[in-house]
């Protein structure tokens, strides 16, 4: 049997359906202006184009990311693009209502906060200082348990400058909430030189310990064979 950290043999996953969240959300502040983050999306690009090979069927739920979509397309990957918070949310919900998938990687950096207010013009520019009140976005991953109750899901918490012991805590209890059946924990002060260390735990174990976004995708692909052997998954429905 192939270990955590090396996928197995020709095409594991195959008919089993993922759903892969990758990129980063805006959220409007006015016509012209919006809040967003510094996700590339690389994590859940890599993801998708893993699991593609690994015989799984995956849609791919893709931010505002500079890597073209056709090419992804090409490589038999479903892929539903989205650029707000809201887009990604009623993705989410449209996908997870048809029952069609048996896992699911939240991979996507959805913002936590938006404004109380969206403008529905162009706020002014030159005004000396600009102050934005912000209220906290619904949390997708908290609702995707009460969506598709049988779904393998992965949550990805990414903390910075923590101890691992700080950053297993903290994952472990995200996890917990989200009713995640596994998380992976990274630092972002450990993303340098192309390295990318991460750690996919349950509640109890450290599964896996990665040190580069495919090492991560091979270990992922390995953990979710195992757990998706299980004939429990009879009731999926196809994707329509």
């Amino acid at each position: 049997m192939a270990g955590p950290n090396h996928p197995p043999q020709g095409v594991p996953l195959r008919g089993r359906r993922v759903l892969i969240t990758a990129g980063p959300t805006w959220v409007r502040i006015d016509a012209v202006r919006h809040i967003s983050n510094f996700s590339s999306g690389r994590t859940g690009i890599t993801l998708a184009t893993t699991f593609a090979r690994a015989g799984a069927e995956v849609t791919l739920l893709l931010g505002p990311v500079q890597v073209p979509a056709e090419e992804l397309r090409a490589s038999g990957i479903r892929v539903l693009p989205f650029v707000t918070f809201d887009d990604l949310h009623g993705l989410v919900r449209e996908q997870l209502r048809t029952g069609a998938f048996h896992a699911m990687l939240h991979a996507a950096a959805v913002s936590d906060y938006r404004p109380i207010s969206e403008v529905a013009t162009k706020l002014p520019s030159g005004d000396e200082e600009l102050i934005l009140r912000l209220r906290p976005t619904p949390k997708i991953v908290d609702e995707i348990k009460d969506l598709a109750a049988d779904l393998v899901l992965v949550k990805f918490k990414l903390e910075v400058a923590r101890t691992q012991e700080e950053l297993f805590g903290i994952a472990r209890s995200s996890a917990s909430r989200s009713r995640a059946d596994l998380v992976v924990a990274n630092d972002l002060s450990e993303y340098h030189d192309g390295r990318h260390r991460a750690f996919v735990l349950d509640s109890e174990n450290v599964l896996a310990e990665c040190e580069t976004t495919q090492g991560l995708a091979d270990s992922l692909v390995t953990l979710l064979t195992e757990r998706l052997d299980a004939p429990v998954f009879g009731s999926v429905r196809p994707v329509v």
